[in-house]
């Protein structure tokens, strides 16, 4: 499948857009699936070290064809993989786990997470 052939309307049951350079790279570095990784010449950086070190080739795509992929405001920063869906954890899984838990609902600006979770971590450990 390239990613000519799929926007994210008519994405694969089972699968969902990634996008960003870290989320990109995040997701192939802890070996989720992904089905295509593409890039705009906005990714490429001197050296290639975004993409270069993908275990998975990324299909160049221009601009305009991510924004219709993806949508025009999606901050993409040129780098988007179609991935398989994760597996959701039990609840008794996440409560089992040290640390804070975080519950999030119908956000949908990255940015905002990364907020979130960057406020997350100043604040100190529960006693």
């Amino acid at each position: 499948m390239s990613a000519a052939a799929c926007s994210r309307e008519d994405a694969p049951r089972g699968t969902v857009w990634l996008y960003g350079l870290h989320a990109v790279a995040a997701a192939l570095a802890n070996r989720r699936a992904g089905c295509v990784a593409c890039v705009t010449e906005d990714a490429e950086v001197p050296g290639g070290e975004a993409a270069a070190t993908w275990p998975l080739q990324p299909e160049r795509v221009d601009r305009a064809r991510f924004d219709q992929l993806l949508g025009r405001d999606i901050a993409h920063q040129g780098a988007a993989l179609l991935a398989d869906l994760l597996a959701p954890p039990s609840l008794q899984h996440v409560l089992e786990r040290p640390g804070p838990i975080i519950v999030l609902d119908q956000v949908t600006d990255p940015r905002n997470v990364g907020a979130i979770l960057r406020s997350a971590a100043a604040l100190p450990p529960p006693r």
